[in-house]
């Protein structure tokens, strides 16, 4: 299944990204009080809080139409170029946690913004 692809257009701002490895395990508690842990999953789910810049309102619609249109309101996975590869080839299956993006404005003009998101991926 072919996946759309992350807009080109927005240009990636390193803050102080974090990345979170996330769960794959059920706990269950026994009777004796102690918890055992299984894993559910055969690969590593990691989450990451990206902010990226769009250079004009024409790129803040478009990345918005995007994502509701081409990922059905986020929900949908998209190819996401890794920026932490230096080789630039990694490409990742990804989506936005719970579709949510937050724009905003970088100056008064309403020139140019941001997109602020959580980003969910496998490995």
């Amino acid at each position: 299944m072919a996946y759309t692809t992350f807009p080109e257009y927005a240009q990636f701002l390193t803050d102080d990204n974090q990345v979170a490895a996330a769960g794959g395990i059920e706990r269950t508690e026994m009777d004796d009080g102690f918890i055992t842990q299984t894993p559910i999953q055969s690969l590593a789910r990691y989450e990451l809080a990206l902010t990226y810049r769009l250079m004009s309102r024409d790129d803040m619609e478009s990345f918005e139409q995007w994502r509701r249109v081409d990922l059905a309101l986020g929900a949908l996975y998209f190819a996401w170029p890794d920026p932490y590869d230096p080789t630039g080839a990694t490409l990742r299956r990804a989506r936005i946690v719970n579709g949510a993006v937050t724009y905003k404005p970088l100056n008064t003009l309403l020139e140019d913004f941001t997109a602020t998101f959580t980003l969910e991926y496998w490995r």
